[in-house]
């Protein structure tokens, strides 16, 4: 049973629907996530701004890596099976990349050295070595 109303774009504050209907344009459908974030237009609009910026920082697929990562590392099911479908439909991630990521690791050799550091992170709750910080900036990876 929900125990939070998921509004429709319809149902959501008004400043919340135009973000909602960005995420039908891009996704097709919007996830209740976002849905549910939209009762409050400015949280979800922080969300939609952090995911974009993440995307340009750090680029798409390895954004999408992190986030079949920690999701995984967070047992959430929803996040791994969104996040997954995202990283494959929209980035063009593999299968056998995908299930690396779960693990913080990839295929691709810079993704690789964010997902380890990222998965120190979450698996430590933020406790990470001076090496750890070191390997991700010899991957190429700023303090930005």
């Amino acid at each position: 049973m929900t125990r939070i109303a998921v509004p429709t774009i319809e149902e959501a504050p008004a400043k919340a629907r135009p973000i909602l209907q960005n995420y039908v344009k891009v996704l097709g459908v919007v996830p209740n996530f976002f849905a549910t974030i939209s009762q409050s237009p400015d949280a979800l609009k922080a969300i939609a701004d952090m995911h974009a910026t993440l995307g340009k920082s750090i680029g798409h697929k390895t954004r999408e890596r992190i986030h079949v990562m920690t999701a995984e590392v967070n047992g959430c099911s929803y996040c791994l099976t969104a996040h997954s479908y995202l990283a494959a439909k929209l980035n063009g991630l593999e299968a056998d990349d995908l299930e690396l990521n779960r693990d913080g690791h990839s295929t691709d050799p810079q993704a690789d050295a964010a997902l380890q550091f990222a998965y120190k992170v979450a698996r430590n709750r933020g406790h990470i070595e001076d090496a750890d910080l070191a390997a991700v900036r010899a991957a190429g990876f700023t303090d930005a």
